[in-house]
């Protein structure tokens, strides 16, 4: 009970350190119930840091030791810890098999066991929106539970309740239970239960468009996380707040939290190698800890490659890397890396390395039936060739188009690379030598593809949430931030040594164009004349997309003449873009600009724009279709029969 108290508040460690402590005095007692209790236990802490195939160790252990003593209550127990970790993974289907065997059991003893299981079960109808059999389980789970003096379990039963209640629409009931949920949880300080209700809350808000009160929960599930020390529930916040932050275009705090993810992914790599070191630091017999310490050093050389792997966003500098470190193991006179195209049903060469020199070689089509990475893909299965000219019709591939293709490699292993139970592309290595690769090649080729994938994919996502922090999605031109920070930077290096000017763009009647033809159409206008811009960007010129149809410029070594000429010259190339607006059913599409020179004495960057965007408005209001300078508006103000053409 004190290990399970000590989960809750965030001491996963000590809760551990506690379990294996009693698995001690019990071995010694000859204590069956207390060591299958512990193990249960254990399988749990594991759980808790991310650490699964530890937490599976322990669960079937526990299970076969609750199998062999006959007691259906200690089954009972280690079933349903295991039925639980099943649910957090969203693996519903096995939760729900364990579940079955559950309930062909007796009936546990437990008052506490009892409401777990029905608040599980309702968990699992939910999933299958058996909404009649889910409010039964939960209001019954709620009944037993209210008998008992267990905050945090009613705490548990009432974020589930509030979780049924929301999908009946039941919005008081949903409401009372997360809010009772969470008061439960924060006078026991139980932190699992805070961040996991908040988390929960969070989401739900988030889909009832709740934007602001959804990414409040969040944040209070993100700060007791931290706290916690959970892995698994980390990740999916952050995972949740990525793409909340995505969705309303704000890719700094989206990288934040991705790169967050990616932190906590690489910390609970590293508790695995001190975990595993304890582990056998505690063997009781020296001849046994040798053993499990040279497959320990083995498995601990691999892991901390393949942490090295996830550890790199950059995806040239992991291709380099992986190519290092596999150097050091196997032969790799040929490495290559895949990536499926769906888009273009193929597979695309990531990498394709013959001796360190990289190759182009193209793509394969996701149909082609003389590929073994293909075969390796489609099967989901580790290839392991140990001569090619014998083994190939193991495969049922075509010889003379296999080997041609090969270049006379007789070596290969092959394994897929696989994420969230997809395939993703495929690694292989390949030797012109016979017999060049074993079984345990096979291995850590498997053990390294596992983490290779996790990198591609952390990689690929850093480099487009990267990119979309700092440009437009639509246009691929700087975001307003991201022009604004290059333009602070022209202004730094122009201050006091050459002209400098900014430009504020509108295009005309851009909401009757939305309203007219559709915002698809309004989105081609916009990319039609982004395209424009940017065969005017250089090293002196930052463009960037100001927000909606407004565009910003900013041009060093240019005064108010040239930049008012440029200007011109911009707005009548729009015009000549009339054929391409025609395609799309337009007329004309024409645009307003306002133009001011700096004036380094009085302005800050941020006045020079405000005194463009003044410009750009006179524009707009005095028949559009036109360039105004702000110093013609302030000439007008002053003595307006005075007035020059700018």
């Amino acid at each position: 009970m004190l290990g399970y108290l000590l989960l809750n508040q965030g001491e996963t460690q000590a809760a551990i350190d506690l379990w294996d402590e009693a698995i001690s005095i019990f071995e010694k007692n000859e204590d069956e119930a207390g060591i299958v209790q512990s193990y249960s236990g254990l399988m749990c802490g594991y759980f808790n840091l991310g650490l699964y195939d530890e937490s599976i160790d322990f669960g079937v252990k526990g299970l076969r030791l609750a199998q062999e003593s006959g007691d259906d209550q200690l089954l009972l127990l280690t079933l349903g810890n295991i039925a639980f970790n099943y649910y957090a993974l969203e693996k519903y289907e096995e939760a729900k098999e364990v579940v079955k065997l559950i309930r062909c059991l007796k009936e546990p003893v437990v008052e506490g066991n009892k409401v777990s299981l029905d608040q599980l079960e309702a968990g699992i109808c939910l999933v299958d929106n058996n909404l009649e059999e889910a409010k039964y389980l939960i209001d019954r789970a709620y009944e037993r539970v209210l008998k008992l003096n267990h905050p945090a379990l009613l705490s548990e039963t009432l974020r589930m309740r509030g979780k049924v209640y929301y999908q009946l629409g039941d919005d008081k009931v949903y409401e009372e239970s997360f809010e009772e949920s969470i008061r439960l949880a924060q006078e026991g300080n139980f932190l699992e239960y805070l961040a996991q209700t908040y988390y929960e809350w969070g989401k739900i808000e988030l889909a009832k468009d709740n934007k602001l009160r959804g990414e409040l929960f969040l944040l209070e599930a993100d700060h007791y996380v931290k706290r916690l020390g959970s892995p698994l529930l980390s990740v999916n916040i952050c995972r949740v707040l990525i793409e909340f932050y995505k969705s309303l275009n704000i890719f700094e705090l989206a990288l934040h939290y991705y790169e967050k993810c990616s932190e906590v992914e690489r910390k609970a790599h590293l508790k695995r190698s001190e975990l595993w070191e304890k582990r056998i630091n505690r063997e009781k017999y020296i001849s046994e800890a040798k053993i499990f310490k040279s497959l320990y050093d083995e498995l601990e050389t691999i892991s901390h490659i393949g942490r090295s792997f996830t550890e790199t966003l950059s995806l040239e500098k992991l291709i380099i890397h992986v190519h290092e470190q596999l150097s050091k193991m196997m032969d790799t006179t040929v490495l290559a890396i895949t990536e499926v195209n769906e888009e273009k049903n193929c597979l695309d060469y990531l990498i394709y390395l013959e001796s360190g020199n990289r190759l182009n070689s193209g793509y394969v089509s996701l149909d082609d039936e003389n590929s073994l990475g293909v075969y390796c893909i489609k099967q989901k299965e580790n290839l392991i060739i140990n001569n090619l000219d014998e083994e190939y019709e193991l495969y049922q591939l075509k010889k003379d188009e296999t080997i041609s293709f090969q270049k006379g490699i007789k070596s290969i292993l092959c394994c897929p690379l696989i994420i969230r139970n997809e395939v993703k592309g495929y690694i292989t290595v390949q030797s012109y030598e016979i017999n060049s690769y074993t079984q345990r090649d096979l291995t850590k080729l498997s053990v390294l593809a596992s983490y290779i994938i996790i990198a591609l994919e952390n990689a690929k996502l850093y480099r487009q949430t990267a990119y979309l922090a700092r440009y437009d999605g639509l246009t691929s031109l700087y975001n307003r931030v991201e022009a604004l920070k290059k333009g602070e930077k022209l202004y730094r290096l122009a201050k006091h040594k050459n002209p400098m000017s900014v430009i504020m763009i509108d295009i005309d009647h851009f909401k009757l164009i939305n309203d007219t033809y559709g915002h698809q159409i309004g989105d081609q206008v916009i990319q039609l004349f982004s395209n424009l811009l940017k065969t005017k960007r250089n090293r002196d010129t930052v463009i960037g997309r100001y927000g909606g149809e407004e565009f910003i410029i900013f041009l060093n070594h240019r005064n108010i003449d040239q930049a008012c000429e440029f200007a011109e010259q911009l707005r009548e190339e729009l015009k000549e873009l009339s054929f391409r607006f025609n395609q799309l059913g337009i007329k004309e599409v024409t645009a307003s600009l306002g133009v001011h020179e700096y004036r380094f004495n009085e302005d800050l960057l941020d006045n020079g724009i405000y005194a463009a965007d003044q410009a750009m408005y006179h524009s707009k209001t005095n028949g559009r279709d036109q360039v105004t300078s702000y110093r013609r508006l302030i000439l007008e103000k002053l003595a307006p029969s005075k007035v020059s053409e700018n």
